[in-house]
């Protein structure tokens, strides 16, 4: 018991340590609280949103900057550009958290009992996953969505499935390193199962690669659900996409900037920053750097 309380503290020590190693590196932490604003924006788009996504207006098509009442101008049918923004950032993050749940549950049911058990067990459910690395995750992504369908709950599924692999191992490698040692032995002594032990001693401190490799998925999925609807296989019309509205941008970029700049714009300060969430969260829970 005193083992586990120890090891408790200790753990809770290391989070409060990353913590203070993460809040020294002002552009990770700049970064975060730009993500918290641009979830909060995404979460409140039809509050925010001067018009709704599809609504049209036929009589200013095209308008530039600031005309008409359309901050950011209209598109080839009159749709509000600052609107269907607001909107693509909501079906981004919505694509890209669908996605890394979708890859994280898969990862903890097949890396925790492969790391933990050991042995043929190990190899029989580690045998898919490496299938997995051996077929192009892109290529994989997109025969799911020609199966699934386009919704964001679809597209964002199908980029979990198609990319938990990497985690799957990072769990299990954090698995099998964390399961010798001595306060893992100290709850099996205290008579825990596999379970509880896997869970409640072993886990927690494997949370932080966790973590690191999860904020880097966020905007590879929106990266990836970009290039989908480049392909016209992204988020089906008419849910505002990113990629679709750059898509739509590109062939007018000469006649009609405003169509792509913006949302070029947003959609690349939306990948840095969580880009560099991530770069601090690895910094904090950098063992060798302490």
């Amino acid at each position: 018991m005193a083992e586990a309380a120890v090891e408790a503290v200790r753990a809770e020590s290391q989070w409060r340590l990353a913590w203070r190693r993460f809040r020294t590196h002002q552009l990770a932490l700049a970064s975060l609280v730009l993500c918290v604003i641009l979830v909060l924006v995404a979460i409140l788009a039809p509050v925010l949103a001067p018009y709704h996504y599809a609504a049209t207006d036929y009589e200013h098509v095209l308008a530039g900057y600031g005309e008409s009442g359309h901050l950011f101008g209209t598109d080839q049918l009159g749709r509000d550009v600052l609107s269907r923004m607001i909107y693509s950032l909501r079906t981004a993050f919505l694509v890209a958290f669908t996605s890394q749940v979708a890859g994280l549950v898969l990862a903890l049911a097949i890396g925790v009992p492969a790391g933990y058990l050991g042995g043929r067990f190990d190899q029989i459910l580690m045998a898919g996953t490496d299938v997995m690395f051996a077929f192009p995750a892109y290529l994989f992504t997109i025969i799911l969505v020609t199966v699934v369908g386009s919704s964001s709950w679809a597209v964002g599924l199908a980029i979990g499935v198609a990319t938990f692999a990497v985690l799957t191992r990072l769990i299990r490698g954090q698995l099998i390193a964390l399961k010798v040692r001595d306060f893992v032995e100290a709850g099996r002594a205290m008579g825990a199962g596999g379970v509880t032990i896997a869970c409640r001693y072993i886990l927690p401190n494997a949370l932080g690669p966790i973590l690191v490799t999860l904020a880097f998925g966020v905007p590879a999925a929106i990266i990836t659900e970009s290039g989908l609807a480049l392909l016209g296989l992204g988020v089906a019309p008419p849910t505002p996409s990113w990629g679709g509205m750059i898509s739509e941008g590109k062939d007018l970029m000469l006649a009609s900037p405003h169509l792509l700049v913006p949302t070029t714009v947003l959609f690349g300060l939306t990948v840095l920053a969580f880009s560099w969430v991530g770069d601090g969260l690895r910094d904090a829970f950098d063992v060798s750097a302490r």
